[in-house]
């Protein structure tokens, strides 16, 4: 949306894997001091996986937030494909193991 493109679901996808990435880390994905560079950083999408509490999250979880958060929206799985990566599966699996 910032750079002016149409809507479509793929910017919602993107605003699910800024709220994913920040429920698996409480980190913020893009941080800055001024909007100006957020703005920056938000554009070149450049997520950062380096924080300690990432090592304790799984491959298939980084990979999902990962996609979600790919800097040009068709590149971005679409709310049916996302449905099929291997971490959601493997949580609803593991809530159906619980119940």
């Amino acid at each position: 949306m910032i750079s002016g493109a149409a809507y479509n679901e793929r910017v919602d996808m993107w605003a699910a894997g800024i709220t994913f990435y920040y429920a698996l880390s409480k980190k913020k994905p893009f941080k800055a001091k001024e909007q100006d560079e957020l703005l920056q950083k938000v554009q070149k999408a450049e997520i950062s996986f380096k924080n300690e509490i990432w090592k304790t999250i799984s491959v298939e979880a980084k990979t999902f937030v990962n996609s979600l958060l790919m800097k040009y929206p068709l590149l971005r799985p679409n709310p049916k494909s996302a449905q099929k990566s291997a971490w959601l599966i493997g949580v609803r699996s593991n809530k159906k193991c619980m119940s």
